[in-house]
Protein backbone atom coordinates (compact mmCIF):
# COMPACT_ATOMS: atom_id res chain seq x y z
CA UNK A 1 0.00 0.00 0.00
CA UNK A 2 1.07 3.65 -0.71
CA UNK A 3 -0.48 5.91 1.66
CA UNK A 4 -0.42 9.70 1.55
CA UNK A 5 -0.54 12.44 5.00
CA UNK A 6 -2.89 15.36 4.39
CA UNK A 7 -3.69 17.29 7.45
CA UNK A 8 -4.88 15.15 10.14
CA UNK A 9 -6.19 12.27 7.34
CA UNK A 10 -4.12 9.51 6.16
CA UNK A 11 -5.79 8.49 2.58
CA UNK A 12 -5.33 4.59 1.78
CA UNK A 13 -5.45 3.43 -1.99
CA UNK A 14 -6.62 -0.32 -2.52
CA UNK A 15 -4.90 -2.88 -4.90
CA UNK A 16 -7.48 -5.61 -3.15
CA UNK A 17 -10.69 -3.97 -3.10
CA UNK A 18 -10.50 -1.04 -5.65
CA UNK A 19 -10.98 1.68 -3.53
CA UNK A 20 -9.70 3.96 -1.17
CA UNK A 21 -10.03 5.12 2.14
CA UNK A 22 -9.71 7.80 4.49
CA UNK A 23 -8.83 7.88 7.91
CA UNK A 24 -8.36 10.08 10.75
CA UNK A 25 -4.18 10.26 11.67
CA UNK A 26 -5.16 10.59 15.75
CA UNK A 27 -7.68 7.33 16.34
CA UNK A 28 -7.22 5.52 12.87
CA UNK A 29 -11.20 5.46 12.62
CA UNK A 30 -12.32 5.48 9.07
CA UNK A 31 -13.78 8.67 7.77
CA UNK A 32 -15.08 7.41 4.16
CA UNK A 33 -14.59 4.97 1.44
CA UNK A 34 -14.65 5.17 -2.18
CA UNK A 35 -14.60 2.38 -4.59
CA UNK A 36 -13.72 2.57 -8.26
CA UNK A 37 -14.11 -0.87 -10.70
CA UNK A 38 -10.09 -1.38 -10.70
CA UNK A 39 -7.20 -2.01 -8.46
CA UNK A 40 -5.98 1.61 -6.93
CA UNK A 41 -2.19 0.72 -6.95
CA UNK A 42 -0.45 3.99 -6.92
CA UNK A 43 -0.36 6.52 -4.05
CA UNK A 44 -2.82 9.35 -3.99
CA UNK A 45 -2.06 13.24 -4.63
CA UNK A 46 -3.52 15.35 -2.00
CA UNK A 47 -3.83 18.71 -3.46
CA UNK A 48 -5.69 21.49 -1.71
CA UNK A 49 -9.36 20.56 -0.92
CA UNK A 50 -8.62 17.86 -3.53
CA UNK A 51 -7.93 13.91 -4.07
CA UNK A 52 -6.52 12.53 -7.41
CA UNK A 53 -5.75 9.61 -7.68
CA UNK A 54 -5.41 6.62 -10.72
CA UNK A 55 -7.19 3.09 -11.00
CA UNK A 56 -6.63 0.37 -13.45
CA UNK A 57 -10.19 0.88 -14.52
CA UNK A 58 -8.59 3.48 -16.94
CA UNK A 59 -9.53 6.48 -15.13
CA UNK A 60 -8.24 9.07 -12.98
CA UNK A 61 -10.59 10.36 -10.03
CA UNK A 62 -10.96 13.60 -8.49
CA UNK A 63 -12.56 13.78 -5.26
CA UNK A 64 -13.53 15.93 -2.34
CA UNK A 65 -10.54 15.10 0.16
CA UNK A 66 -13.24 16.10 3.14
CA UNK A 67 -15.92 13.96 2.49
CA UNK A 68 -14.74 11.34 -0.42
CA UNK A 69 -17.65 12.32 -2.92
CA UNK A 70 -17.03 12.46 -6.73
CA UNK A 71 -16.04 15.54 -7.98
CA UNK A 72 -14.86 14.48 -11.84
CA UNK A 73 -13.39 11.48 -13.05
CA UNK A 74 -11.22 11.52 -16.70
CA UNK A 75 -11.10 8.45 -18.81
CA UNK A 76 -7.17 8.47 -19.87
CA UNK A 77 -7.86 5.59 -22.65
CA UNK A 78 -9.80 5.96 -26.12
CA UNK A 79 -12.47 4.24 -24.94
CA UNK A 80 -14.44 2.12 -22.02
CA UNK A 81 -13.88 -1.11 -22.88
CA UNK A 82 -12.97 -3.80 -20.89
CA UNK A 83 -10.20 -7.08 -20.40
CA UNK A 84 -9.42 -9.42 -17.97
CA UNK A 85 -6.34 -8.64 -16.70
CA UNK A 86 -4.71 -10.16 -13.62
CA UNK A 87 -7.66 -11.61 -12.59
CA UNK A 88 -9.80 -9.18 -12.52
CA UNK A 89 -11.70 -6.82 -15.16
CA UNK A 90 -9.67 -3.64 -16.03
CA UNK A 91 -10.14 -0.67 -18.44
CA UNK A 92 -8.27 -2.06 -21.77
CA UNK A 93 -6.09 0.52 -21.11
CA UNK A 94 -5.41 1.53 -17.34
CA UNK A 95 -3.39 4.10 -15.75
CA UNK A 96 -0.08 2.62 -14.79
CA UNK A 97 2.03 5.53 -15.02
CA UNK A 98 1.53 6.94 -11.84
CA UNK A 99 0.12 10.30 -11.31
CA UNK A 100 2.76 13.23 -9.76
CA UNK A 101 2.07 16.83 -9.13
CA UNK A 102 4.42 19.49 -10.25
CA UNK A 103 3.14 23.63 -10.09
CA UNK A 104 -0.53 22.70 -10.09
CA UNK A 105 -0.57 20.74 -12.72
CA UNK A 106 -0.54 16.48 -13.00
CA UNK A 107 1.37 14.39 -15.19
CA UNK A 108 -0.11 10.98 -15.44
CA UNK A 109 0.48 7.98 -18.50
CA UNK A 110 -2.45 5.26 -19.44
CA UNK A 111 -1.91 2.11 -21.33
CA UNK A 112 0.91 -0.71 -20.72
CA UNK A 113 1.02 -1.96 -24.57
CA UNK A 114 2.91 0.63 -26.94
CA UNK A 115 1.02 -1.33 -29.90
CA UNK A 116 -2.68 -0.11 -28.28
CA UNK A 117 -1.25 3.51 -27.86
CA UNK A 118 0.38 5.47 -25.17
CA UNK A 119 -1.68 8.07 -23.65
CA UNK A 120 0.23 10.43 -21.48
CA UNK A 121 -1.56 13.81 -20.61
CA UNK A 122 -1.03 16.76 -18.04
CA UNK A 123 -4.07 18.47 -16.60
CA UNK A 124 -4.72 21.53 -14.32
CA UNK A 125 -5.15 21.02 -11.01
CA UNK A 126 -7.50 22.83 -9.99
CA UNK A 127 -9.72 22.51 -13.24
CA UNK A 128 -9.28 19.09 -14.35
CA UNK A 129 -8.57 20.81 -17.63
CA UNK A 130 -6.10 19.31 -20.40
CA UNK A 131 -2.93 21.36 -20.84
CA UNK A 132 -1.78 18.77 -23.75
CA UNK A 133 -1.68 15.40 -23.95
CA UNK A 134 0.49 12.85 -26.44
CA UNK A 135 -0.36 9.49 -27.72
CA UNK A 136 1.53 9.25 -30.59
CA UNK A 137 4.75 8.03 -29.06
CA UNK A 138 3.44 4.71 -28.49
CA UNK A 139 4.43 3.81 -31.91
CA UNK A 140 8.13 4.90 -32.37
CA UNK A 141 10.37 2.99 -34.68
CA UNK A 142 13.45 2.52 -32.36
CA UNK A 143 16.25 -0.62 -31.33
CA UNK A 144 14.90 -3.12 -28.94
CA UNK A 145 16.58 -5.13 -26.13
CA UNK A 146 17.02 -7.85 -28.74
CA UNK A 147 19.28 -5.25 -31.02
CA UNK A 148 16.62 -5.00 -33.68
CA UNK A 149 14.14 -2.40 -34.84
CA UNK A 150 10.23 -2.17 -34.11
CA UNK A 151 7.57 -0.06 -33.78
CA UNK A 152 7.66 0.26 -30.02
CA UNK A 153 7.75 2.85 -27.44
CA UNK A 154 7.88 3.21 -23.54
CA UNK A 155 5.22 1.05 -21.43
CA UNK A 156 4.76 3.23 -18.04
CA UNK A 157 5.13 0.95 -15.23
CA UNK A 158 5.47 2.89 -12.05
CA UNK A 159 5.46 6.55 -10.99
CA UNK A 160 6.15 9.50 -13.30
CA UNK A 161 8.65 12.07 -12.28
CA UNK A 162 8.47 15.40 -12.89
CA UNK A 163 11.63 18.33 -12.58
CA UNK A 164 11.95 21.82 -13.71
CA UNK A 165 11.64 20.62 -17.68
CA UNK A 166 11.65 17.50 -18.03
CA UNK A 167 8.80 14.17 -17.20
CA UNK A 168 10.16 10.89 -16.47
CA UNK A 169 8.51 8.15 -17.52
CA UNK A 170 9.70 4.72 -16.19
CA UNK A 171 8.99 1.43 -17.95
CA UNK A 172 8.84 -1.23 -15.33
CA UNK A 173 12.68 -3.09 -16.53
CA UNK A 174 13.36 -0.65 -18.78
CA UNK A 175 15.36 2.91 -18.20
CA UNK A 176 12.78 5.43 -18.43
CA UNK A 177 12.08 7.84 -21.02
CA UNK A 178 11.81 11.38 -20.77
CA UNK A 179 9.17 14.09 -22.50
CA UNK A 180 9.10 17.98 -22.48
CA UNK A 181 7.29 18.80 -19.03
CA UNK A 182 5.36 21.59 -20.63
CA UNK A 183 4.64 20.65 -24.00
CA UNK A 184 5.05 16.68 -24.35
CA UNK A 185 7.09 16.37 -26.71
CA UNK A 186 9.15 12.73 -26.18
CA UNK A 187 12.75 13.57 -26.28
CA UNK A 188 14.57 10.31 -25.69
CA UNK A 189 14.34 6.42 -24.55
CA UNK A 190 17.11 4.29 -24.36
CA UNK A 191 15.76 1.39 -24.57
CA UNK A 192 17.96 -1.00 -26.50
CA UNK A 193 21.59 0.62 -24.91
CA UNK A 194 20.46 0.03 -21.63
CA UNK A 195 18.47 -3.34 -22.12
CA UNK A 196 16.42 -4.50 -19.33
CA UNK A 197 18.60 -2.91 -16.81
CA UNK A 198 15.98 -0.44 -15.08
CA UNK A 199 12.86 -0.58 -12.37
CA UNK A 200 9.59 1.10 -11.77
CA UNK A 201 11.43 3.75 -9.32
CA UNK A 202 13.07 6.68 -10.11
CA UNK A 203 14.30 9.24 -8.35
CA UNK A 204 15.68 12.51 -9.98
CA UNK A 205 17.96 16.06 -8.33
CA UNK A 206 19.39 18.73 -10.29
CA UNK A 207 20.75 17.20 -13.65
CA UNK A 208 20.53 13.84 -12.89
CA UNK A 209 18.03 10.89 -12.27
CA UNK A 210 18.73 7.57 -10.48
CA UNK A 211 17.15 4.16 -11.57
CA UNK A 212 18.47 1.18 -10.27
CA UNK A 213 21.71 2.01 -8.79
CA UNK A 214 22.70 3.74 -11.81
CA UNK A 215 22.63 7.62 -12.22
CA UNK A 216 21.51 9.73 -15.54
CA UNK A 217 21.96 12.78 -16.78
CA UNK A 218 18.76 14.04 -16.97
CA UNK A 219 19.70 15.96 -20.48
CA UNK A 220 20.46 13.44 -22.37
CA UNK A 221 19.40 10.05 -20.31
CA UNK A 222 23.15 8.63 -20.72
CA UNK A 223 24.79 6.82 -17.83
CA UNK A 224 26.90 8.67 -15.84
CA UNK A 225 29.62 7.63 -12.86
CA UNK A 226 27.17 8.33 -9.98
CA UNK A 227 26.38 8.10 -6.00
CA UNK A 228 24.27 5.55 -3.73
CA UNK A 229 21.05 7.15 -3.66
CA UNK A 230 17.98 6.05 -1.77
CA UNK A 231 16.30 9.62 -1.01
CA UNK A 232 17.28 13.20 -1.85
CA UNK A 233 16.24 16.02 0.01
CA UNK A 234 17.35 19.70 -0.15
CA UNK A 235 19.52 18.28 -3.59
CA UNK A 236 21.46 16.21 -0.88
CA UNK A 237 21.72 12.87 -2.16
CA UNK A 238 21.73 9.96 0.39
CA UNK A 239 22.33 6.22 0.17
CA UNK A 240 23.24 3.18 1.55
CA UNK A 241 26.23 1.02 -0.28
CA UNK A 242 27.56 -2.28 1.92
CA UNK A 243 28.15 -0.86 5.15
CA UNK A 244 27.44 2.56 4.84
CA UNK A 245 25.98 5.79 4.86
CA UNK A 246 26.73 8.11 2.23
CA UNK A 247 25.44 11.94 1.66
CA UNK A 248 26.51 13.32 -1.37
CA UNK A 249 26.22 16.46 -4.08
CA UNK A 250 26.72 16.64 -7.70
CA UNK A 251 28.67 20.31 -7.85
CA UNK A 252 27.43 22.36 -11.07
CA UNK A 253 30.59 23.54 -11.39
CA UNK A 254 32.96 20.52 -11.61
CA UNK A 255 30.19 18.31 -13.01
CA UNK A 256 30.96 15.38 -10.13
CA UNK A 257 29.74 14.27 -7.29
CA UNK A 258 31.01 15.84 -3.77
CA UNK A 259 30.81 13.83 -1.05
CA UNK A 260 29.56 15.51 2.21
CA UNK A 261 29.64 12.65 4.46
CA UNK A 262 30.14 8.96 4.98
CA UNK A 263 29.22 6.72 8.27
CA UNK A 264 29.24 3.14 9.21
CA UNK A 265 25.81 1.91 9.10
CA UNK A 266 23.91 1.14 12.00
CA UNK A 267 23.94 -3.10 12.35
CA UNK A 268 20.91 -4.70 10.22
CA UNK A 269 19.92 -1.47 8.74
CA UNK A 270 19.14 -3.05 5.17
CA UNK A 271 16.93 0.39 3.58
CA UNK A 272 16.64 3.95 4.29
CA UNK A 273 13.46 4.79 3.46
CA UNK A 274 13.11 8.76 3.87
CA UNK A 275 14.10 11.92 5.65
CA UNK A 276 12.27 13.55 7.52
CA UNK A 277 13.79 16.52 9.63
CA UNK A 278 17.15 16.37 11.04
CA UNK A 279 16.60 12.24 10.97
CA UNK A 280 16.65 9.61 8.51
CA UNK A 281 14.74 6.37 8.95
CA UNK A 282 14.79 3.04 7.78
CA UNK A 283 14.37 -0.73 8.15
CA UNK A 284 15.94 -4.00 8.71
CA UNK A 285 15.11 -7.60 8.87
CA UNK A 286 12.18 -8.91 10.71
CA UNK A 287 10.49 -5.68 10.74
CA UNK A 288 12.79 -3.32 12.83
CA UNK A 289 12.64 0.49 12.33
CA UNK A 290 15.84 2.79 13.07
CA UNK A 291 15.40 6.18 13.48
CA UNK A 292 18.75 7.81 12.66
CA UNK A 293 19.94 11.39 13.89
CA UNK A 294 21.94 13.06 10.18
CA UNK A 295 25.34 13.68 11.64
CA UNK A 296 27.28 17.28 12.40
CA UNK A 297 30.62 17.81 11.22
CA UNK A 298 32.87 14.30 12.77
CA UNK A 299 30.10 13.35 14.68
CA UNK A 300 29.00 9.57 14.02
CA UNK A 301 25.19 8.18 13.36
CA UNK A 302 23.01 8.17 16.41
CA UNK A 303 20.10 6.04 16.26
CA UNK A 304 18.07 7.26 18.09
CA UNK A 305 15.21 5.13 18.46
CA UNK A 306 14.05 1.96 17.45
CA UNK A 307 11.44 -0.47 17.37
CA UNK A 308 9.77 -3.46 15.48
CA UNK A 309 6.80 -4.05 13.61
CA UNK A 310 5.42 -7.65 12.41
CA UNK A 311 6.28 -8.37 8.97
CA UNK A 312 8.58 -6.66 6.10
CA UNK A 313 8.84 -3.18 5.83
CA UNK A 314 7.71 -1.76 3.01
CA UNK A 315 7.36 2.22 3.05
CA UNK A 316 7.16 4.91 5.11
CA UNK A 317 6.38 8.59 5.73
CA UNK A 318 6.53 11.26 7.72
CA UNK A 319 3.36 13.52 8.04
CA UNK A 320 1.17 14.96 10.93
CA UNK A 321 4.60 14.54 13.48
CA UNK A 322 4.04 11.16 13.05
CA UNK A 323 5.87 8.28 11.38
CA UNK A 324 3.44 5.73 9.41
CA UNK A 325 5.20 2.30 7.99
CA UNK A 326 3.73 0.34 5.64
CA UNK A 327 4.27 -3.40 5.81
CA UNK A 328 4.23 -5.89 2.97
CA UNK A 329 1.73 -7.77 4.80
CA UNK A 330 -0.84 -5.17 4.57
CA UNK A 331 -0.58 -3.23 7.98
CA UNK A 332 -0.12 0.50 8.80
CA UNK A 333 1.83 1.27 11.71
CA UNK A 334 2.02 4.83 13.33
CA UNK A 335 4.53 6.12 16.14
CA UNK A 336 4.14 9.07 17.19
CA UNK A 337 6.29 11.88 18.79
CA UNK A 338 5.68 11.13 22.53
CA UNK A 339 5.13 7.86 23.98
CA UNK A 340 1.55 7.11 24.28
CA UNK A 341 -0.93 3.99 25.20
CA UNK A 342 -1.01 2.07 22.00
CA UNK A 343 -3.85 1.58 20.09
CA UNK A 344 -4.76 -1.58 18.04
CA UNK A 345 -7.30 -1.78 14.89
CA UNK A 346 -8.27 -3.88 12.72
CA UNK A 347 -11.59 -4.48 10.53
CA UNK A 348 -14.15 -6.60 12.10
CA UNK A 349 -14.81 -9.57 9.28
CA UNK A 350 -18.95 -9.71 9.28
CA UNK A 351 -20.42 -13.06 7.39
CA UNK A 352 -22.83 -12.38 4.74
CA UNK A 353 -26.23 -12.53 5.75
CA UNK A 354 -27.83 -16.27 5.24
CA UNK A 355 -30.14 -16.17 2.55
CA UNK A 356 -33.52 -17.48 2.30
CA UNK A 357 -34.23 -21.37 0.97
CA UNK A 358 -35.18 -20.16 -2.10
CA UNK A 359 -31.84 -18.57 -3.15
CA UNK A 360 -29.51 -21.39 -1.67
CA UNK A 361 -32.03 -23.88 -3.05
CA UNK A 362 -32.14 -22.07 -6.82
CA UNK A 363 -27.97 -21.33 -6.62
CA UNK A 364 -27.62 -25.35 -6.05
CA UNK A 365 -29.84 -25.73 -8.94
CA UNK A 366 -28.20 -23.69 -11.24
CA UNK A 367 -24.55 -24.86 -10.36
CA UNK A 368 -25.58 -27.87 -10.87
CA UNK A 369 -27.52 -27.96 -14.01
CA UNK A 370 -24.91 -26.00 -15.85
CA UNK A 371 -21.90 -27.66 -13.59
CA UNK A 372 -19.86 -24.21 -13.26
CA UNK A 373 -17.96 -24.41 -10.01
CA UNK A 374 -15.09 -22.17 -11.26
CA UNK A 375 -14.06 -19.48 -13.43
CA UNK A 376 -15.55 -16.38 -14.10
CA UNK A 377 -19.12 -15.59 -13.43
CA UNK A 378 -21.51 -12.86 -15.17
CA UNK A 379 -23.80 -12.04 -12.81
CA UNK A 380 -26.41 -9.26 -14.20
CA UNK A 381 -28.49 -7.85 -11.99
CA UNK A 382 -28.03 -7.65 -8.53
CA UNK A 383 -30.89 -7.82 -7.20
CA UNK A 384 -31.23 -8.34 -3.59
CA UNK A 385 -27.84 -9.72 -3.58
CA UNK A 386 -28.65 -12.89 -2.43
CA UNK A 387 -28.01 -14.82 -5.48
CA UNK A 388 -24.40 -12.95 -5.44
CA UNK A 389 -23.81 -14.23 -1.77
CA UNK A 390 -24.58 -17.69 -2.14
CA UNK A 391 -22.66 -17.84 -4.82
CA UNK A 392 -19.99 -16.89 -3.37
CA UNK A 393 -20.95 -19.27 -0.88
CA UNK A 394 -21.50 -22.70 -2.86
CA UNK A 395 -18.71 -21.86 -5.89
CA UNK A 396 -15.19 -21.06 -6.20
CA UNK A 397 -16.35 -18.58 -8.93
CA UNK A 398 -14.66 -15.50 -9.48
CA UNK A 399 -17.82 -12.87 -9.62
CA UNK A 400 -18.13 -10.02 -11.65
CA UNK A 401 -21.56 -8.37 -11.64
CA UNK A 402 -23.04 -5.96 -13.47
CA UNK A 403 -26.10 -3.36 -11.80
CA UNK A 404 -27.17 0.19 -13.26
CA UNK A 405 -28.37 1.13 -10.23
CA UNK A 406 -25.28 3.00 -8.40
CA UNK A 407 -27.00 2.95 -4.74
CA UNK A 408 -27.48 -0.64 -4.81
CA UNK A 409 -24.03 -1.17 -6.34
CA UNK A 410 -22.46 1.30 -3.19
CA UNK A 411 -24.39 -0.55 -0.57
CA UNK A 412 -23.48 -4.23 -1.68
CA UNK A 413 -19.97 -3.11 -1.93
CA UNK A 414 -19.60 -2.00 1.68
CA UNK A 415 -21.38 -5.11 2.67
CA UNK A 416 -18.91 -7.48 0.43
CA UNK A 417 -15.74 -5.63 1.77
CA UNK A 418 -17.13 -6.08 5.52
CA UNK A 419 -17.00 -10.00 4.73
CA UNK A 420 -13.67 -9.64 3.14
CA UNK A 421 -15.04 -10.55 0.00
CA UNK A 422 -15.13 -7.86 -2.48
CA UNK A 423 -12.03 -7.85 -4.62
CA UNK A 424 -10.67 -10.84 -3.96
CA UNK A 425 -14.20 -12.92 -4.86
CA UNK A 426 -16.44 -10.24 -6.05
CA UNK A 427 -16.19 -7.13 -8.06
CA UNK A 428 -19.27 -5.44 -9.07
CA UNK A 429 -19.18 -3.07 -12.47
CA UNK A 430 -22.38 -0.03 -13.05
CA UNK A 431 -24.29 -0.54 -16.47
CA UNK A 432 -25.50 -3.36 -17.85
CA UNK A 433 -24.29 -6.51 -20.74
CA UNK A 434 -25.69 -4.27 -23.80
CA UNK A 435 -24.02 -0.90 -23.06
CA UNK A 436 -21.31 -2.10 -21.65
CA UNK A 437 -17.81 -3.24 -23.63
CA UNK A 438 -17.47 -6.54 -22.19
CA UNK A 439 -14.80 -8.74 -23.64
CA UNK A 440 -16.00 -11.45 -25.70
CA UNK A 441 -15.81 -15.15 -24.18
CA UNK A 442 -14.93 -14.43 -20.59
CA UNK A 443 -17.57 -15.76 -18.52
CA UNK A 444 -17.80 -19.77 -17.39
CA UNK A 445 -21.45 -18.86 -16.39
CA UNK A 446 -23.75 -15.92 -16.79
CA UNK A 447 -26.63 -15.67 -14.34
CA UNK A 448 -29.28 -12.88 -12.84
CA UNK A 449 -31.42 -11.94 -10.38
CA UNK A 450 -33.19 -8.72 -11.56
CA UNK A 451 -33.82 -9.59 -15.24
CA UNK A 452 -34.92 -5.76 -16.02
CA UNK A 453 -32.10 -4.55 -14.50
CA UNK A 454 -29.81 -7.04 -16.80
CA UNK A 455 -31.24 -5.90 -20.04
CA UNK A 456 -33.63 -8.55 -20.65
CA UNK A 457 -36.62 -6.34 -22.52
CA UNK A 458 -33.69 -5.61 -24.84
CA UNK A 459 -34.91 -8.67 -26.34
CA UNK A 460 -32.52 -9.98 -28.97
CA UNK A 461 -29.76 -7.55 -28.35
CA UNK A 462 -29.48 -8.96 -24.87
CA UNK A 463 -29.45 -12.88 -25.57
CA UNK A 464 -26.13 -11.92 -28.38
CA UNK A 465 -24.26 -9.77 -25.70
CA UNK A 466 -25.01 -12.35 -23.04
CA UNK A 467 -23.80 -15.30 -25.94
CA UNK A 468 -21.12 -13.19 -27.11
CA UNK A 469 -19.29 -12.99 -23.16
CA UNK A 470 -19.93 -16.73 -22.93
CA UNK A 471 -16.42 -19.04 -23.64
CA UNK A 472 -16.42 -21.82 -25.69
CA UNK A 473 -16.74 -25.33 -24.81
CA UNK A 474 -19.39 -25.01 -22.66
CA UNK A 475 -20.15 -22.02 -21.35
CA UNK A 476 -23.94 -21.60 -20.26
CA UNK A 477 -26.03 -18.76 -19.49
CA UNK A 478 -28.62 -19.66 -16.96
CA UNK A 479 -31.89 -17.52 -16.08
CA UNK A 480 -35.29 -18.31 -14.32
CA UNK A 481 -37.78 -16.72 -17.11
CA UNK A 482 -41.25 -16.52 -16.13
CA UNK A 483 -43.21 -19.20 -17.63
CA UNK A 484 -45.61 -17.04 -20.40
CA UNK A 485 -41.71 -15.00 -21.63
CA UNK A 486 -40.38 -18.72 -22.77
CA UNK A 487 -41.63 -18.72 -26.03
CA UNK A 488 -40.67 -15.35 -26.55
CA UNK A 489 -37.09 -16.12 -25.11
CA UNK A 490 -36.86 -19.21 -27.47
CA UNK A 491 -37.68 -17.85 -30.81
CA UNK A 492 -35.48 -14.47 -30.32
CA UNK A 493 -32.37 -16.98 -29.54
CA UNK A 494 -33.26 -19.08 -32.56
CA UNK A 495 -33.46 -16.18 -34.80
CA UNK A 496 -30.32 -14.53 -33.76
CA UNK A 497 -28.29 -17.48 -35.19
CA UNK A 498 -26.04 -18.50 -32.71
CA UNK A 499 -23.14 -20.32 -33.90
CA UNK A 500 -22.72 -23.35 -31.42
CA UNK A 501 -25.73 -22.16 -29.74
CA UNK A 502 -27.62 -24.71 -27.27
CA UNK A 503 -31.08 -24.06 -25.45
CA UNK A 504 -32.22 -25.94 -22.93
CA UNK A 505 -35.59 -25.68 -20.36
CA UNK A 506 -35.58 -27.48 -17.32
CA UNK A 507 -37.47 -27.28 -13.83
CA UNK A 508 -38.42 -23.16 -14.64
CA UNK A 509 -34.61 -22.76 -15.78
CA UNK A 510 -33.35 -21.85 -19.32
CA UNK A 511 -30.18 -21.91 -20.36
CA UNK A 512 -27.77 -21.15 -23.37
CA UNK A 513 -24.51 -23.10 -23.59
CA UNK A 514 -21.51 -22.41 -26.32
CA UNK A 515 -21.15 -25.65 -27.45
CA UNK A 516 -17.53 -26.28 -29.24
CA UNK A 517 -15.12 -24.22 -30.56
CA UNK A 518 -15.35 -20.49 -31.71
CA UNK A 519 -17.02 -20.56 -35.40
CA UNK A 520 -14.37 -19.91 -38.00
CA UNK A 521 -13.70 -16.52 -39.45
CA UNK A 522 -16.05 -17.08 -42.32
CA UNK A 523 -19.13 -18.41 -40.03
CA UNK A 524 -18.62 -15.48 -37.80
CA UNK A 525 -18.70 -12.40 -40.27
CA UNK A 526 -21.65 -13.94 -42.09
CA UNK A 527 -23.49 -13.62 -38.25
CA UNK A 528 -22.07 -10.68 -37.35
CA UNK A 529 -20.53 -8.79 -40.42
CA UNK A 530 -17.05 -7.84 -40.74
CA UNK A 531 -16.80 -5.08 -37.66
CA UNK A 532 -16.45 -9.27 -36.07
CA UNK A 533 -12.95 -9.85 -37.07
CA UNK A 534 -11.60 -7.15 -34.29
CA UNK A 535 -13.31 -9.33 -31.76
Amino acid sequence: YEPVVSGKTIFVGSMVSDSVTAYDTESGTEKWRFYTEGPVRFAPIAYKDKLYFASDDGYLYCLNAENGSLIRKFLGGPSKKKVIGNDRLVGMWPIRGGPVLYEDKIYFAASIWPFMGIFIYAIDADTGDIIWNNSGSGATYLMQPHSSPAFAGVAPQGYLVATADKLLISGGRSVPAAYDRNTGQFLYYHLNKYGKTGACEVIASGDHFFNRGTTYKISDGIATPGAPASVIADDVIIGKKLNSITANKFDPETKKVRRLWQRQAPSHLSRIHIKAGSRLYGSGDEGSIFAIDIPLENDGLKVSWQAKVDGKVWNMLSADNKLFVITLQGSIYCFADQKTEPKHLARQIKPLPDSSNHWKDKTKQILETTDQKDGYCLLLGLGSGELLFQLVNQSDLYIIAVEPNPGKIEAIRHRLDEAGQYGTRVSIHYGDITTMQLPPYMANLIVSEDLDAAGFHKGSTFIERVFNSLRPYGGTASFSIPQSKHVVFFTQAINSKLPGCSITSLDGLISLTRKGPLPDSADWTHQYGDSANTV
